[in-house]
């Protein structure tokens, strides 16, 4: 068997696994998702743990000094000091927002398009992790740097890196919800489980495609 479908294999192995269990229930404290918000927004170029550890303190106290603080400690801190700045302006009011957004959605797909722009550092890949967080896994889908070198392996689509559009992304995501039915495994469950599985593969998946 070649590399490219064991890997596939092992995927949607463990994807039936996770598809049989019931969905974790969605976040709905909202305090938590205003954390989840912040870190999603400064999440990039720095671990989700340590952005996961920024965004606590700032929800907890989202002072100017604790701004100051928590970019200084950025890889970008120029950068990530604007989008606290702004995320915090009027008392956080871009929060409250996107949190009544996250709770009781009317569209999934188009408030991802709204909180993407009005939070400063939030695209489609974070606000579809933050939705799938609230209950809506199953309709969409987190395409990251492993899911998409994934559905190239496969050949489901040409391309790895991170879309550049939402349409793109959109164009990704319902081959990944159609490939996703015709296995029969929940879109969050083959989700999860593709993230594991090429997580563990590392450079052998990187060998595949050259």
């Amino acid at each position: 068997m070649q590399p490219a479908n064991q890997i596939e294999e092992i995927a949607l192995d463990f994807g039936r696994r996770f598809s049989d269990t019931v969905p974790n229930p969605p976040i709905e404290c909202s305090r938590r998702l205003r954390e989840m918000i912040v870190a999603a927004a400064i999440g990039s170029g720095i671990r989700y743990e340590i952005a996961s550890s920024m965004a606590k303190s700032l929800v907890q106290d989202p002072t100017a000094d604790q701004i100051d603080m928590v970019s200084s400690r950025h890889r970008f801190p120029n950068q990530t000091k604007k989008r606290l700045n702004a995320i915090f302006a009027d008392r956080a009011s871009i929060l409250d927002e996107t949190v009544a957004w996250l709770q009781k959605p009317e569209c999934v797909f188009k408030n991802r398009r709204l909180m993407a722009s009005l939070v400063p550092g939030l695209g489609p890949k974070q606000t579809s992790f933050l939705f799938s967080c609230s209950g809506y896994g199953r309709e969409i889908a987190v395409l990251d740097r492993h899911i998409l070198k994934y559905l190239q392996l496969i050949g489901l689509t040409e391309a790895s890196n991170m879309p550049a559009t939402w349409k793109k992304y959109e164009g990704i995501e319902t081959a990944f919800i159609s490939y996703s039915t015709r296995k029969n495994i929940r879109a969050d469950a083959l989700d999860l489980a593709i993230w594991i599985t090429m997580k563990a593969a590392g450079k052998r998946v990187f060998e595949c495609v050259q």
